[in-house]
């Protein structure tokens, strides 16, 4: 049994003790850990934010070094309506297609979606399937991916 790392010492000293070697029991409970004291970080973090949030609140804008710290709020901006705004972008740039690129984030189609949409080879024209790099070594990077079982059979069948 791996006892629950509380520290970020406790953590690097399991990773340290584990291998290729172990069990798969032993991997697996490793992982949990590992992911709990993510989870406990996270929330340390929104409890950190909080308090801060409080002491901003009190104290009024502040600089430290070159941060500037302040209270703000959290906002994100959505497209209310697709088809509204490529027709209006496709008014105003007077149908040309080539500068709709322009005005597109970096990734703004669902590419599984739209494999039912277009054959094969238009899908392949539009997008392609990237292979992330380790930074270190250059080689493809792995990661462990999960899949659950109800999705696997229904895979399988």
């Amino acid at each position: 049994m791996i006892n629950p790392p509380t520290t970020t010492t406790d953590v690097q000293n399991m990773l340290a003790r584990l291998s290729d070697s172990d069990s798969i029991e032993r991997l697996i409970e490793a992982r949990n850990r590992v992911m709990e004291f993510e989870r406990k970080a996270k929330d340390y973090r929104r409890q950190f934010d909080s308090i801060f949030i409080e002491w901003l609140e009190n104290n009024g804008r502040t600089q430290v070094g070159d941060l500037d710290f302040y209270v703000g709020t959290k906002r994100t901006v959505r497209c209310r309506d697709v088809s509204k705004t490529l027709a209006l972008i496709l008014t105003h740039r007077l149908g040309d297609l080539g500068s709709l690129a322009d005005y597109l984030s970096s990734s703004p189609f669902k590419h599984g979606s739209l494999r039912d949409l277009l054959s094969a080879d238009e899908w392949n024209e539009c997008f392609e399937v990237c292979t992330a790099k380790d930074l270190r070594t250059g080689a493809p990077k792995k990661e462990v991916k999960r899949l659950p079982n109800n999705i696997k059979q229904a895979i399988s069948h």
